[in-house]
């Protein structure tokens, strides 16, 4: 479960990255 919220969590900021 942790690693789920994790792995989530880092998919985010890339997103993020990305998106700037």
């Amino acid at each position: 479960m942790k690693c789920s919220f994790v792995l989530s969590n880092l998919f985010s900021l890339f997103y993020d990255f990305m998106s700037c």
